[in-house]
């Protein structure tokens, strides 16, 4: 009850970057670099591949982890390899 999985499908090879933010912050939209910065990403092969990208910190560099009584909304971003 500490992190977040997000389980994603691409049509194409790519990658994917995610970011948690407490769901009583008041941000109702995130700018992409606000996602990139997070540091949490997975990379995809092709579309056949289930990508995973597990969460546990608001960003990966905090030293706190997800409070588990909180509600978290998540925003992710995705970009092709070509």
């Amino acid at each position: 009850n500490d992190r977040l999985i997000v389980t994603f499908q691409l049509n194409e090879a790519g990658t994917a970057y995610c970011r948690a933010t407490r769901s009583d912050s008041g941000e109702t939209t995130l700018r992409i670099n606000q996602i990139l910065t997070a540091d949490y990403s997975e990379v995809v092969a092709d579309d056949t591949v289930t990508g995973y990208i597990t969460v546990d910190k608001l960003e990966s560099r905090d030293t706190r982890v997800l409070y588990e009584a909180s509600q978290y909304d998540v925003y992710c971003w995705a970009k092709d390899s070509a």
